[in-house]
């Protein structure tokens, strides 16, 4: 089973899983149907998760490296079918290692430019955040809220500098922000660490948070 991405292979790290010591643009993500992320507690394993998912099925591999604190991450994607068994790759050769995991058949078209940090400040009124304990939840969480309501995912951010957890912040009317952070917070579960909304967020809080 070899892998049949044609993507040339780079070292690049989304801003979303930077740390602000970390500056530079990564590529941008290529559009995928399917998304597929694995998280461990070891780097080691989690380079051999990078190697078989793409070696199982013809995924694009978005990122494999290292998160703070001490974990890895490999997110991939591509069509449903070869992420599906990418995917079910990556948890066979995760172990006891893996931290937390996910598959995502249809990924909201709102999720990587967000994870990008490329959508912009907006002029909406409320702002959503829902933070969690691990990258998984914090994207899962994300994908379910964009697709509950009327929202815009702004940023997403994983891991680097915030202790291994994650957040997103969306917004749009209040109505709608609310239906999404409820959405997302029950995606996240038993991982969900803090969530809030802003009805009418500050222009000056605007500026530095978006």
């Amino acid at each position: 089973m070899a892998n049949a991405s044609t993507r040339p292979a780079q070292r690049s790290r989304p801003a979303g899983l930077r740390s602000t010591s970390q500056p530079g643009d990564g590529a941008t993500l290529p559009a995928i149907e399917a998304l597929g992320l694995i998280e461990t507690d070891s780097v080691a394993r989690g380079t051999v998760v990078a190697d078989g998912v793409l070696k199982m099925a013809p995924v694009d591999l978005l990122f494999a490296g290292e998160i703070s604190p001490g974990k890895f991450v490999v997110l991939f994607g591509g069509d449903v079918g070869p992420t599906r068994a990418s995917h079910t790759k990556g948890v066979e050769l995760a172990g006891d290692r893996r931290v937390d995991d996910l598959l995502i058949p249809q990924l909201h078209q709102g999720v990587l430019p967000a994870l990008e940090d490329r959508v912009g400040a907006g002029d909406e009124d409320a702002l959503g955040t829902i933070e969690t304990t691990s990258v998984a939840a914090t994207v899962l969480a994300s994908d379910r809220a964009a697709k509950a309501a009327r929202i815009t995912l702004r940023r997403i951010r994983l891991a680097q500098g915030l202790g291994g957890k994650g957040f997103v912040f969306l917004t749009g009317p209040v109505h709608d922000v609310e239906a999404a952070v409820a959405a997302g917070k029950a995606a996240a579960g038993s991982k969900l660490a803090d969530w809030s909304i802003i009805p009418r967020l500050a222009a000056g809080a605007r500026a530095q948070l978006l």
